[in-house]
């Protein structure tokens, strides 16, 4: 089978071993920075796929077997599985916990998420304490976090829904290849996958990466 063929694959970029879980020296940086562990063991060498909830998830495991790392947006990962899950808002990891963990080998998320569309004004480590699933997300270090400019004055512009602010880290950690699938980005391309704006790590306006 094709997940069979490719989990190596996903376990030696990913840092993990072959019981699925995070060896010692591929753990997130300290307190989980998301531009620096997609930069390590080689993660932006690999071509990465954002795709949002509208994808096929066939299409996505055609990427997948091509050997791309896939990045779900938004409540994507209830419909496909994903090395990184891009999870903005509480209501999300709160109404889909269990997927989430099922789904999902890493979560990545603002330090300071969204409740109701804007910054919350608490912490991920203090909604670890009414989100099961985000408690056991940090517990065994698959969270990954990063500073949104909604909650942090030097946080990362850019929308936080959609395909924007992921793009952006993985511009920062110098990814080689970005494609997009059910973003509704304009300019599908003759491969199937959509165009993708000009992005730059801090807002700047750059050649799409190819």
């Amino acid at each position: 089978m094709v997940a069979e063929a490719v989990a190596p694959l996903w376990e030696a970029v990913l840092g993990l071993d072959a019981a699925g879980s995070a060896q010692e020296a591929a753990e997130p940086a300290p307190g989980g920075d998301a531009a620096a562990w997609l930069a390590a063991e080689g993660r932006c060498d690999r071509p990465w796929l954002l795709a949002a909830r509208s994808a096929a998830p066939e299409a996505v495991e055609r990427a997948r077997a091509e050997g791309f790392l896939v990045m779900s947006l938004g409540e994507a990962f209830t419909a496909f599985e994903a090395d990184v899950a891009y999870v903005p808002d509480v209501e999300t990891m709160a109404a889909h916990g269990e997927a989430l963990l099922a789904r999902a080998r890493f979560l990545l998320a603002p330090s300071n998420p969204h409740q109701g569309g804007w910054a919350s004004g608490r912490s991920l480590a203090s909604w670890a304490a009414d989100i099961p699933a985000l408690a056991r997300f940090e517990a065994e270090g698959r969270l990954l976090r990063f500073d949104l400019w909604t909650g942090s004055a030097g946080g990362l512009f850019g929308d936080p829904d959609g395909a924007e602010i992921p793009a952006r880290l993985l511009a920062a950690a110098s990814a080689r290849t970005i494609r997009t699938l059910g973003s509704a980005l304009p300019e599908p391309s003759v491969t199937g996958f959509e165009g993708l704006r000009p992005v730059g790590a801090r807002g700047e306006s750059i050649q799409p990466y190819d």
